[in-house]
């Protein structure tokens, strides 16, 4: 295939139904030894994801070439949407995760709480089933979890974290129909920050930095890096390479006005890339992760009224910088601003507060892309949500 140049394959109609069953029991309580206070907390979690999937009888049989360099919507406009519009008799469950984590946590202060220090973890356990290829495993570790931070004086705190993660097992299905099973992978995160209380206005800078591993998909039998791999005694669905995302963000918030005033502000930049990461063709690349922008920017305000109690009125700018389809930055989709705007009311109803909310996202109707991950270094565009309205109640009670 010449660069520039796309095949599309067949379409047909796929649809996905998932089933989530969610457990949580969490206690806390705080004790001292001497001049050590201690605020203790565990948690227990249970997480049961289901997928089901059905399928379209059969697929259609348009294929077209599409060029980079000539206009994408007319060679898109060519293609015939021939497939079946009928439904297979039944879905079928092809996924099963279920994932158990026990987490214990004990912040000790020191010196009036000047020097506080957390220190704690999770037994993680998780179990998954691949059943369209009957393949199953399970995997389990202790994640740790560290945070210290130092507090000069009650308006700064300086303060770091590293903490880790069993990530629950992912199994996908690609364009062909064929799943693939990735093992869990251990995600670790470290980050340092500071907080400063101005008063008014409070500021937050924080760096961090997120590690995990990539996997073989396995779906090549020579020629490949997976080949060779294969040819060593690995397998499909191995860890391999590193997807690496280190950032900083600055945030910045504040009461106005007695407190009827309240701006914020926050930018994030951010680098993501991967090293000998293993692509959808079995191939190690190094690269820019695909999806991710380097740069988000939001402001927002909100103002309770003079004139209606309990009414406020809010709005949001929200810009995200260009995003890369490939690891190589061959393919980009340009960055975009997003308008919001609302709106919330809150009153007394006897005893109970009933708050309703409603907004207006993309008030200007902008039309943009979305660049979503896929598997491996895929990625995938979807079309921005258009100006879309949103209207809630809450009531406490």
């Amino acid at each position: 295939m010449a660069a520039n140049q796309y095949h599309t394959g067949t379409a047909r109609l796929t649809d996905q139904y998932f089933r989530t069953l969610s457990m949580n029991l969490t206690a806390r309580g705080e004790f001292e030894t001497g001049p050590v206070t201690h605020n203790w907390s565990t948690a227990f979690d249970r997480v049961i994801r289901q997928r089901k999937t059905i399928n379209g009888s059969g697929n259609g049989n348009s294929k077209i070439e599409v060029k980079a360099n000539e206009n994408i919507a007319n060679q898109l406009a060519s293609f015939k949407a021939d497939y079946p519009n009928s439904w297979a008799n039944s879905a079928n469950l092809d996924a099963n995760i279920k994932v158990n984590s026990l987490a214990l946590s004990d912040t000790l202060g020191f010196v009036d709480n000047k020097y506080p220090l957390t220190l704690g973890g999770r037994f993680q356990a998780v179990e998954y089933t691949d059943k369209k290829k009957s393949q199953s495993g399970d995997a389990k570790r202790f994640s740790p979890m560290l945070m210290a931070a130092w507090v000069p004086q009650p308006d700064l705190v300086v303060c770091g974290n590293y903490m880790e993660d069993l990530e629950r097992a992912d199994i996908k299905t690609d364009d062909s129909g064929e799943t693939t099973m990735a093992k869990p992978r251990v995600s670790r995160q470290f980050e340092i920050g500071v907080r400063k209380n101005w008063g008014d206005f409070v500021t937050t800078l924080n760096a961090f930095q997120i590690k995990r591993p990539g996997y073989w998909r396995g779906n090549t039998k020579k020629g490949t890096d997976f080949a060779a791999y294969k040819a060593a005694g690995g397998a499909a669905g191995d860890e391999q390479g590193m997807e690496r995302n280190r950032g900083i963000e600055f945030n910045a918030y504040a009461n106005l006005l007695n407190k009827t005033l309240r701006p914020t502000f926050g930018v994030m930049y951010l680098q993501s890339s991967v090293k000998n990461y293993p692509n959808a063709r079995d191939m190690l690349v190094n690269g820019v992760q695909v999806a991710n922008p380097r740069v988000i920017v939001k402001t927002g305000v909100e103002r309770d009224t003079p004139f209606a109690k309990g009414l406020s009125l809010n709005g949001n700018v929200s810009y995200f910088g260009k995003s890369y389809q490939d690891t190589q930055k061959q393919y980009a989709f340009p960055s975009y601003t997003l308008v919001d705007v609302g709106a919330r009311y809150k009153t007394k109803l006897g005893k109970n507060t009933l708050t309703v909310s409603s907004s207006v996202e993309n008030l200007f109707n902008k039309n943009y892309w979305q660049v979503q991950r896929g598997q491996f270094d895929r990625s995938f565009a979807v079309v921005g949500l258009p100006r879309t309205y949103w209207l809630k109640a809450e009531l406490d009670f």
